[in-house]
């Protein structure tokens, strides 16, 4: 075919393209290109240059913010547990204020939640370049980020091939995630590649739930 010649991930087609336009500038009569489609190439170019170079900003600039956020979370939730625990050693403090507050009550039972009997549905963004972004939420409750009651977290099985694996024995377990959404940045040999997901919930007492449906989504250069 003819476009198969144009490197599909935009890095390597970013590489390849200003050589190729330096060359034809140079050998404009003997390529028999006339002086006005150069310069329609190189004003295509200059709008590629600046729209691709606005995206490895912006996906730069997502990364550095997904960490700023897992950090004043962590940060945040150091000093909860300190509060916390300040408050549960004072002894004037009721179990109805705690209770009030959605903190350990000392002494009170809970009865099992047993191993999660829902599945999580799983939903793929492939906006960004290399990269698939994962949002699971339960089959229950599909407009809520929470999980199942009991549930600690959610399992991410993923295999990479052209046609689907015969199950999840044949997948790999590529993530425990204790939030949706779960991110996965891939190698630039794995452009145009499908990759397949599969999802299920863990509890607190390490049960796991029913499989969820296999997706996949073709992963983008």
């Amino acid at each position: 075919m003819a476009g198969n010649f144009i490197p599909a991930p935009d890095p390597d087609f970013d590489d390849w393209q200003d050589p190729l336009l330096k060359y034809i500038a140079k050998n404009l009569a003997a390529l028999g290109v006339s002086a006005e489609t150069l310069a329609a190439l190189i004003a295509a170019q200059t709008i590629w240059t600046t729209a691709y170079g606005t995206h490895q900003a912006t996906q730069a600039q997502a990364l550095t913010d997904r960490q700023a956020k897992d950090d004043a979370r962590a940060a945040f939730i150091a000093l909860i547990r300190s509060v916390v625990g300040q408050i549960q050693k004072n002894p004037a403090v009721t179990d109805a204020q705690r209770a009030a507050m959605k903190i350990t009550v000392p002494g009170a039972t809970h009865t099992p939640a047993g191993p999660p009997t829902s599945f999580p549905v799983g939903k793929i963004d492939t906006s960004a370049r290399l990269r698939h972004t994962v949002e699971f939420r339960d089959e229950a409750t599909p407009a809520s980020r929470a999980k199942p009651a009991g549930v600690a977290a959610c399992e991410v099985w993923l295999f990479i091939g052209a046609t689907a694996p015969a199950g999840p024995e044949a997948m790999h377990l590529q993530a425990v995630d204790r939030s949706t959404p779960y991110i996965m940045e891939f190698d630039s040999a794995d452009a145009g590649k499908t990759a397949w997901w599969a999802l299920r919930w863990v509890n607190t007492a390490n049960e796991y739930g029913p499989w969820s449906p296999t997706i996949s989504a073709t992963i983008p250069g």
